[in-house]
């Protein structure tokens, strides 16, 4: 089965935030079931800083 270039990117970022989640001290087992989650997140809080960005610069 092919997987696209989007979802393989998708795996890898998780599995660095998953990484990352272990270096803070997350156990291995929760990094890996909550780095999508937290990715996801991530990209929220960017899409509304951008947002309230953008709006805030309406002179």
């Amino acid at each position: 089965m092919e997987e696209s270039i989007l979802m393989v990117a998708a795996d890898a970022i998780s599995m660095a935030i998953a990484k990352l989640l272990k270096v803070v001290g997350v156990p291995e087992k929760q990094a890996v079931k909550f780095a999508p989650f937290v990715f996801f997140a991530v990209l929220l809080a960017a899409a509304f800083s951008a947002w309230f960005y953008i709006s805030g610069n309406q002179n």
